[in-house]
């Protein structure tokens, strides 16, 4: 496999951001939405499946997209991504009730995210990821 470009090196960044600033903020805010999902009837360790989820999640899809070079990986991400933000639209009176300090930091999160979507559709990212990793060599061409 050939060095990745920019584009793929800044997604697996911005992805990884994205995860560290979602699981921060599930660990500060696992107390009041483990109180909200007992309220609502659902199971106690909702905030710790959510980090489960964020970790392996977002860890699945930096591997199969910055690493392995999957298309399929990168349109599948790109399409839950969309599919959360159309879900946080929904469910925006969740979010606002945990308070400012909850729904800013999963905003920035989200905008993490979607930045890292905005990577794959750049040039070099498309590139990359239509030759499965290999980009081809044009070493012979002066030698």
């Amino acid at each position: 496999m050939s060095p990745r470009p920019t584009s793929i090196r800044i997604f697996g960044w911005l992805l990884l951001a994205a995860t560290l600033v979602a699981l921060t903020t599930l660990v500060v805010f696992a107390p009041v939405l483990r109180a909200q999902a007992l309220a609502l009837g659902f199971a106690a360790a909702g905030p710790l499946l959510a980090m489960f989820w964020v970790c392996g999640y977002n860890l699945c899809f930096w591997y199969a997209v910055a690493r392995r070079a999957s298309r399929v990986s990168a349109w599948i991400f790109s399409g839950l991504t969309a599919f959360s933000l159309v879900t946080m639209v929904i469910d925006r009176a969740a979010y606002i009730a945990l308070g400012w300090g909850y729904v800013l930091p999963t905003g920035l999160a989200t905008l993490l995210q979607i930045a890292a979507v905005a990577m794959l559709y750049r040039g070099d990212a498309q590139g990359w990821l239509k030759a499965r990793g290999r980009l081809p060599d044009h070493a012979d061409i002066f030698g």
